[in-house]
């Protein structure tokens, strides 16, 4: 019986570390993009985020510093 194989087209889904390492970021920064509802998760065992929801996110959120996510400013804003 042959294995069925993952297609680079179907949906991945990506652990909170997998997804930290991608974004070249901590895990606690996207766990706390979760809390904060700024990039959609899913509990599976662990929770996972979909590839394309972090293609939405990084869509979305250019331009913006996020290092708060809960009180997020425009960089053309914030004077740093």
């Amino acid at each position: 019986m042959e294995r069925p194989t993952l297609k680079l087209t179907e949906e991945i889904l990506l652990s909170i570390p997998e997804t930290a390492k991608l974004l070249r970021t901590q895990p606690t920064v996207i766990r706390s993009l979760v809390k904060a509802n700024k990039l959609k998760a899913l509990k599976l065992g662990d929770t996972k985020i979909r590839r394309s929801e972090i293609d939405r996110f990084l869509k979305e959120s250019e331009g913006f510093d996020l290092t708060d996510p809960f009180n997020i400013v425009s960089l053309a804003n914030s004077g740093k």
